[in-house]
């Protein structure tokens, strides 16, 4: 069986301080963001498949090495192009830059090409309500591969706190919310798309498959507003071998 270990990690850092600070808040207060203020994040993701549940630390390096694997990296600007009267709905501009690419197969190896300079060329924009992604647009121009990367990064703006069901790129999941004094841990399951529906259907299947997914982000915050997000996803893949008598 294979599986996929997906790790991500998001860092802000403002673009400048303001000269008044605010007292730190509690993670259940309101988020917020402020159109005088460039976000910074800095956003890396590493990816491994492997054949069994990925052990962490424990695992021995030649082990590590043999596992397929790469990790991306790039710099986000966040600003809010518009507001609401109350300040509680933003128009929000995600601009992409210094993306890189890493095998960690081979860690001497990395890919800076052309295919990988479009992941920048053009920004995105989304809808944002206290914690809700409403509405996302890209530029009709933009590929494929870099409207999954930003629709990625634009789901971990999601954190409404409803104990149900979310809706993102994973698809329609079952999301609960574990609030802490200094973070809150949203966890998804059950997530409806990762079978890709009947796209890939065939009146000739020979096997079936089945598909577990767990997710698991982290957020801290500052002032209302996301300090860092480190998240973990797993997939589990699972051909389903029926049983043949005889």
């Amino acid at each position: 069986m294979t599986s996929f270990i997906i790790l991500c990690f998001l860092l802000f850092l403002p673009a400048y301080s303001l000269d008044t600070e605010k007292p730190k808040e509690n993670v259940t207060n309101s988020y917020e963001f402020q159109s005088n203020i460039d976000y910074i994040y800095h956003y890396a993701t590493d990816v491994h498949m492997d054949h069994k549940i990925w052990a962490g630390p424990e695992e021995s390096h030649t082990k590590r090495n043999s596992d397929a694997a790469f990790h991306l990296y790039a710099r986000i600007n966040l600003t809010s192009v518009w507001h609401s009267a109350d300040e509680k709905q933003h128009l929000l501009k995600l601009e992409l830059s210094e993306a890189r690419f890493v095998n960690r197969t081979h860690s001497h190896s990395m890919i800076d090409c052309l295919a990988l300079s479009t992941l920048t060329r053009y920004p995105s924009m989304f809808m944002w309500d206290q914690g809700i992604v409403s509405l996302s647009y890209f530029n009709e121009n933009d590929n494929l591969a870099a409207i999954n990367l930003k629709k990625g990064i634009i789901s971990l703006f999601q954190y409404k706190q409803d104990n149900k069901t979310e809706a993102d790129t994973l698809g329609k999941c079952n999301t609960e919310y574990r609030i802490y004094e200094d973070r809150l841990v949203k966890d998804k399951t059950d997530c409806s798309n990762v079978q890709y529906s009947d796209e890939y259907s065939s009146a000739k299947q020979a096997f079936n498959y089945s598909m577990d997914f767990q997710s698991t982000c982290v957020y801290q915050f500052e002032n209302g507003t996301i300090k860092s997000a480190s998240c973990s996803d797993m997939a589990f893949p699972r051909l389903v071998i029926p049983e043949v008598a005889g």
